[in-house]
């Protein structure tokens, strides 16, 4: 019973985030309302998916991309628990791509984020290909620039291939390892 009162417990924080945001944007003036964060993401065809403190990085590459034409936006999880599956299926079900970083990897596995999203769209009418990308383990910065060669990487096997053939990879190793297959 200790376990299903604690599942009920973070079912029941969605309504309570929703609820603090909006209060926190009466005090201060700006909302962090909801689950997650969009930028840029309502006319993209492919978006980028992290959390925490890389989607500043993920959306400067953003900008840098649409100015040459390339439309991409970020998404970017403010939880994890309670996990957004209505909100990252509303908004990733539509786009052609999308490309989990991930900053931690379940070993033997993906990214755990990666995971997650995956699975959340894999009931979409059309999936989109998804490719995770485990960066900046160790600390290892993950700039603007590695978002970009990131997203050019998903969109060439897209393009070459017709879909994504390895689910997701290791960027960013100082050697040349073996991708995760």
């Amino acid at each position: 019973e200790f376990k299903y009162f604690m599942h009920e417990a973070m079912v029941n924080a969605r309504k309570v985030i929703y609820e603090v945001g909006r209060e926190f944007g009466k005090v201060f003036g700006r909302t962090y309302d909801g689950l997650v964060e969009k930028y840029r993401l309502n006319d993209a065809k492919a978006a980028i998916v992290t959390i925490g403190s890389i989607a500043s990085d993920a959306k400067e590459a953003v900008d840098n991309l649409r100015s040459k034409g390339i439309d991409v936006g970020v998404l970017r999880l403010r939880f994890v628990r309670p996990f957004p599956y209505d909100e990252v299926r509303e908004e990733l079900c539509s786009k052609n791509a999308v490309i989990v970083v991930d900053r931690n990897v379940s070993m033997g596995y993906h990214g755990i984020l990666f995971t997650e999203i995956r699975n959340a769209l894999y009931s979409c009418p059309r999936k989109p290909e998804v490719k995770g990308f485990i960066a900046g383990l160790g600390g290892r910065d993950v700039a603007y620039f590695d978002f970009e060669k990131m997203v050019m990487k998903t969109f060439s096997e897209i393009e070459e291939h017709g879909k994504v053939i390895l689910p997701s990879e290791w960027f960013g190793l100082k050697h040349n390892m073996k991708e995760v297959s």
